[in-house]
């Protein structure tokens, strides 16, 4: 009988239905906190108070991986902190092993961090870049820029904050999650150059249905290609409306067109 509480900011209207109850009417409140009172099984919504205008404007592009890679290296030149996310330990390495050798005679660090690390050696990893893409960071651009590599344990829990993103494609929610690395802490002396920016490595929705989702590549064997299908489609239709990515406004609705059976190709 103890009181269960759930944190995310990523749930659907039909996954908060099948934790509440079929009595629950899911509305478009967002933020808000849900409570069902265990004696009568009442639920009831309570809205938070949000004001729309201290959204981050995330200006998101499809891209392939030439063009983000010499993005990168440009931001990391300039001074700034950039963020790569694969989906596959193999991928990150790769991408990780390019860049190091690109900066093998540069001032610029590049990090990797995965999964098949030892718990020591990740744990010491961590702790390390954490700390350099953190708030704490007084002197983060002293120097040289850096570029930090990974896979999904990237995407959360980690309190670390870049000046530019690169993520591969993956299904919208874990897309959200990835998106909060991007200019996470407001800072007084951001870099000059920096812009907002996530880029999504990705084909286009109608390359990936010509090539029969092979242009996904391995994120096909990771993610359902279904489901990265409806991101990628989300993600085209919403620029076509949108300037920018309204975080976290715009997370319901971006969640919802992806999952919901409306939302379907």
């Amino acid at each position: 009988k103890c009181t269960v509480i759930i944190l995310s900011a990523t749930l659907t209207k039909a996954r908060k239905i099948e934790i509440m109850g079929q009595q629950y009417q899911a509305s478009n409140t967002y933020p808000c906190i849900t409570t069902c009172d265990p004696s009568n099984q009442s639920v009831k919504e309570i809205a938070v108070a949000y004001n729309d205008s201290s959204d981050k404007s995330i200006d998101w592009v499809l891209s392939n991986s030439k063009d983000s890679f010499d993005e990168a290296i440009k931001r990391a030149n300039e001074g700034q902190y950039v963020l790569w996310i694969e989906n596959t330990v193999d991928d990150a390495i790769k991408v990780y092993q390019k860049f190091s050798a690109y900066f093998n005679d540069s001032d610029v660090e590049c990090g990797l961090l995965h999964s098949r690390f030892t718990f020591e050696d990740r744990q010491e990893i961590e702790d390390k870049w954490v700390y350099l893409f953190g708030k704490h960071n007084q002197n983060r651009y002293a120097g040289n820029g850096k570029i930090l590599i990974g896979t999904q344990i990237l995407e959360q829990s980690l309190d670390i904050d870049a000046d530019f993103l690169v993520t591969r494609i993956c299904p919208i929610d874990l897309l959200m999650q990835r998106s909060g690395r991007l200019w996470r802490h407001i800072r007084s002396n951001r870099h000059p150059n920096a812009l907002c920016q996530m880029n999504v490595l990705s084909p286009s929705f109608e390359q990936t249905i010509k090539t029969d989702i092979k242009g996904f590549g391995a994120s096909a064997m990771i993610y359902y290609p279904y489901i990265l299908l409806k991101t990628l489609w989300a993600i085209e239709q919403y620029k076509l409306e949108h300037n920018t990515l309204q975080i976290p406004s715009q997370i319901p609705n971006l969640i919802e067109s992806v999952y919901s059976d409306t939302g379907a190709i």
